[in-house]
């Protein structure tokens, strides 16, 4: 599904001026690159169609431009602004809709009638290995207020992810969360309203509020099956966790060693993650309480292979330094 992107106009035609100028191209051969016709992306830098948000990213990593502030619109954004005008122009061809007395009396009408309803309904969520990484996503980056479900991650070094996130979501419940990039900091938010998503979330073990002084942990029913544990463990770690690379000094020499962590605030979830990961045989530390890390290269390469990542950033750093230990072995 392709998402696209609302942006400051001035920010949106400096963008890829900065991008022609940057990448040397003419357009007709950057318009290649991206797969799209010359007249698109001169469009695009008109400011006359708003941009495709994963062309976007592909030229900000490609030729190191930064993008600006901008908002990722929802599938059929265009919908509501078209229903919109032609809302105004059957008013000015034949008047506006009843008063307001009218349309309460036609309300309450329809309600009495069985005919009318407000809230959205969702299919009873069943217990599934995807709707356990689920539940980990949004124990670690994710949260419940009484009307929305929301996940918030990166909006650099998470694009990737959040397009998995967006899937997974529609797969559970049937509808595609909302994206937005939040002007100040440099967070994504996936989000979909409506309590029905709630309250079955609520039915499986999670909660409405804030995750720390709620002390959250992870349901039951996902610790009493290892493949629903793998599968949360691996959304707790995409999420609040992940691998790292840090420097070690020995004799005087300097090596790159490569350690996986898992931090949380709520002491509940973090011995949760630390039984499921002792239970794989994996050995843990856990210098503090919110704090769980594993530093042997040979466990880590255990946890990939037998918990995994959906996250690619992840994946991504755990092979470059495969690659780095193969060279140095040497």
């Amino acid at each position: 599904m392709v998402y696209r992107v609302k942006m400051h106009p001035d920010d949106q035609r400096n963008f890829f001026l900065n991008i022609k100028k940057a990448s040397n191209l003419r357009w007709e051969d950057l318009a290649n690159f991206c797969g799209v016709s010359d007249r698109t992306l001169r469009d695009w830098t008109r400011v006359k169609f708003t941009p495709s948000h994963s062309i976007l990213m592909l030229l900000s990593d490609k030729y190191r431009v930064a993008l600006p502030d901008l908002e990722l619109l929802k599938p059929y954004w265009y919908i509501e602004k078209s229903a919109k005008l032609g809302g105004l122009a059957y008013c000015k061809l034949y008047g506006p809709p009843g008063s307001l007395e009218s349309r309460r009396r036609g309300y309450l009408k329809a309600v009495k009638s069985g005919g009318f309803t407000t809230k959205k309904t969702v299919r009873p969520l069943k217990l599934s290995v995807n709707l356990a990484e689920l539940a980990g996503i949004l124990l670690g980056d994710g949260g419940l207020t009484k009307d929305q479900v929301r996940v918030t991650l990166n909006a650099t070094t998470d694009v990737e992810y959040s397009d998995f996130v967006a899937r997974l979501m529609k797969n559970i419940f049937g509808e595609t969360p909302y994206y937005h990039k939040r002007k100040s900091g440099n967070a994504l938010d996936l989000i979909l309203s409506g309590m029905c998503y709630v309250e079955e979330l609520e039915r499986i073990g999670l909660k409405v509020g804030n995750k720390v002084i709620n002390q959250v942990s992870i349901p039951n029913w996902i610790l009493s099956n290892k493949d629903y544990a793998r599968a949360c463990l691996r959304g707790l770690v995409d999420t609040d966790g992940g691998v790292y690379f840090h420097n070690h000094v020995v004799g005087g020499k300097k090596y790159l060693n490569f350690g996986l962590t898992f931090t949380n605030a709520s002491l509940p979830l973090i011995l949760g993650a630390k039984s499921i990961l002792e239970g794989d045989g994996l050995k843990v530390f856990m210098p503090r309480e919110r704090n769980l890390y594993i530093y042997n290269f040979d466990q880590i390469k255990k946890y990939f292979k037998i918990v995994g990542s959906s996250n690619n950033k992840h994946l991504k750093r755990f092979k470059f330094y495969i690659k780095y230990r193969n060279k140095h072995k040497k």
